[in-house]
């Protein structure tokens, strides 16, 4: 079955939560359940009447302090369906974004991506080549060893995307969920790959991500020096995007 659960995050930017409601009901292969990881009661209360879907239609978790990026995760295994999706409170899904997706799962366990890196340095995260829809646009799809902003994934393959969690993780409650999922997912040989992005913008999705200049993002909060930490300190613990990528494309090509 291809039944989908959609896995979204209520925090401060509860408009685009109403957006992401609306573009993923107008898919051609839409969620049949919802779970909302509410990591601000607050802003839930002021606009939950907002939301029109039925009420079996979706699952409320509320959670009593802003466990941050990682909750929606764990939520993921109360899900009931064959397929999950999750995406960041600032990604508007194109009308063919989930069916593209579920194609691309059949057959073969992977996790499906909007948004992707290529590292070429230990060191430094940012000497990377993008893969997005706005960076090096793929026209098939693309294996990439970090990824990120929205997954797609069979519930069956969820322990596998958290086989292994970094004793310092409550440092790291505002980011890092993109590079860890796909460390334990290559501890596993699990291939993590972009759909190709057309112009039509059916699988791209139909607003730019707003975290750049949005106050409520964590890195203008936090500054952009705590994710390089986080991915030193992955690096230190064995994390090897590089050796990752030449082991899947070996893998691929033989």
């Amino acid at each position: 079955m291809n039944t989908i659960t959609s896995i979204l995050t209520v925090f401060k930017r509860w408009k685009n939560l109403i957006k992401q409601i609306e573009a993923l009901e107008n898919q051609i292969l839409s969620p049949s359940k919802y779970i909302f990881c509410v990591n601000n009661k607050e802003e839930w209360a002021k606009y939950k009447d907002k939301i029109t879907l039925p009420k079996e239609r979706y699952l409320v978790v509320e959670f009593s302090e802003n466990v941050g990026v990682w909750a929606r995760f764990f939520l993921a295994f109360n899900a009931e369906t064959d397929l999950i999706y999750i995406c960041d409170d600032d990604v508007i899904a194109g009308k063919k974004r989930l069916e593209n997706g579920v194609k691309a799962l059949q057959g073969k366990e992977m996790i499906v991506w909007s948004w992707g890196s290529i590292f070429n340095n230990l060191e430094n995260r940012r000497d990377r080549k993008i893969i997005s829809e706005s960076n090096n646009r793929p026209t098939e799809i693309t294996y990439c060893n970090m990824s990120g902003q929205s997954w797609l994934f069979r519930k069956s393959t969820l322990p596998k995307m958290f086989s292994f969690l970094p004793s310092k993780l409550n440092d790291y409650v505002v980011c890092g969920e993109e590079l860890l999922i796909s460390w334990s997912a290559s501890l596993y040989w699990l291939g993590t790959y972009i759909l190709p992005m057309t112009e039509d913008k059916e699988t791209r999705g139909n607003t730019k991500p707003t975290l750049w200049h949005d106050q409520n993002a964590w890195f203008n909060k936090y500054g952009n020096t705590l994710y390089q930490d986080f991915f030193k300190y992955c690096v230190d613990m064995g994390y090897n995007p590089i050796e990752d990528y030449k082991k899947y494309n070996k893998l691929k090509n033989d």
